[in-house]
C-alpha cells in the first residue's frame, strides 16, 4: 500500500497562512492518517504495516514528526535522505534502515538528466530494468 505523505505541504500552508501557531499539524496529520488506515480495515494492523510504503519527500522528514518511530516502525520509507537534516543540531538523525527502506534521489539536475538520457537503452538490450541515480 502506498501512503503518499502531505506533512511538508501542511506545514508551508500552516506557515504562510497563520492557521494553528500553537500546533504541529504535521503530527496532526500523521495521526489522522494512521486512524484512518487502521479504521479502513484490517490491513495496516496485520503486518504491522510493513506492507505499507510512506513517502518522506523532504530532509527534515521523518524526524519532524514525534511519532513517527512508533507508528510507522515497520513501514517501509521512500526517503530523500538517509538521515533527517537539522540545522540544529550537531548530528544528524539517523532514519533509514537498509532492511526496508528506500532512497530516491531528491533532485538530479539537468546535466545528469540529460547524460541518463543520452545512455538510455531499449528495453530488450538492458541488463538492469530499474536503478536509482542520485
Amino acid at each position: 500500500f502506498f501512503v503518499p505523505s502531505y506533512f511538508k505541504c501542511i506545514e508551508v500552508l500552516n506557515f504562510v497562512e497563520h492557521f494553528n501557531a500553537e500546533e504541529n499539524e504535521a503530527d496532526i496529520l500523521l495521526g489522522q492518517t494512521v486512524e484512518h488506515m487502521r479504521g479502513a480495515g484490517p490491513w495496516f494492523d496485520r503486518h504491522d504495516g510493513a506492507d505499507h510504503v510512506f513517502l518522506f519527500s523532504w530532509g527534515r522528514f521523518p524526524c519532524r514528526l514525534a511519532n513517527w518511530r512508533l507508528h510507522l516502525r515497520s513501514a517501509i520509507a521512500l526517503q530523500v535522505e538517509d538521515h533527517c537534516e537539522d540545522l540544529n543540531s550537531e548530528s544528524p538523525q539517523p532514519t533509514f534502515s537498509r532492511w526496508k527502506d528506500i532512497i530516491i534521489p531528491g533532485h538530479i539536475d539537468q546535466w545528469r538528466v540529460l547524460e541518463l538520457r543520452r545512455r538510455n537503452k531499449p528495453f530488450e538490450r538492458r541488463d538492469v530494468v530499474l536503478v536509482f541515480h542520485g
